[in-house]
């Protein structure tokens, strides 16, 4: 009920004239009833119509939606459900249970991506590096296999790759990518750079 009460208020707002809403990524917006709605990492809204379709209003960033995937409607869906995902993105949710999800794109992933055993490159500060790597030749890794870590780059850096996993680069969450492929009960841990250099071993 609560929740019901919280798309409605939402939905509210979305009618109101100068809020700087931008239009709805439905199929039939005027028609189509809003089904559910949840607050964006930056303060705006994705509202969800019944078809699929997605709306980005008040600064939240329009990142499309089921109805922009033809190769996902094989058959019609009604949609009842939004959620967030780790990746600043958001899952839709059918009356029949399927999951669609849709995340921003990968800006760090797209230009670097994967680094070979004994490779190396230069990082922008934004991204997340996930392995075990050197960093402005200091060694941020422990060389422990039942460790998955994630660095944060708060600033740019040139990376090295020493080990046979090499390492990879990407614009997600670091909790999103620790929680992806890291295995289960492997103790995950998310350092920075630059850092004191008195947390890693040389």
């Amino acid at each position: 009920m609560k929740r019901l009460f919280a798309v409605l208020a939402l939905a509210a707002c979305i009618v109101l004239p100068n809020l700087g809403t931008t239009p709805a990524l439905s199929s039939q917006p005027d028609q189509t009833p809003i089904v559910d709605a949840i607050p964006t990492y930056n303060g705006g809204v994705w509202i969800l119509y019944q078809d699929g379709g997605v709306g980005a209003f008040h600064g939240a960033h329009p990142l499309g939606s089921y109805i922009d995937h033809p190769e996902w409607q094989n058959v019609p869906r009604q949609f009842i459900a939004i959620s967030p995902t780790l990746d600043k993105g958001f899952v839709e949710i059918a009356s029949t249970g399927e999951r669609y999800t849709i995340n921003p794109p990968d800006w760090c992933w797209t230009h670097i991506g994967h680094i070979q055993a004994g490779g190396s490159a230069d990082i922008p500060a934004g991204c997340q590096v996930k392995g075990d790597v050197s960093i402005g030749g200091f060694a941020f890794h422990d060389s422990d296999p039942s460790t998955c870590q994630v660095t944060v780059m708060d600033q740019s850096g040139h990376i090295t790759a020493p080990f046979a996993s090499g390492a990879d680069v990407s614009s997600r969450p670091p909790e999103s990518l620790a929680a992806d492929g890291c295995g289960k009960g492997i103790t995950v841990l998310i350092k920075r750079w630059p850092s004191d250099k008195g947390d890693f071993p040389q």
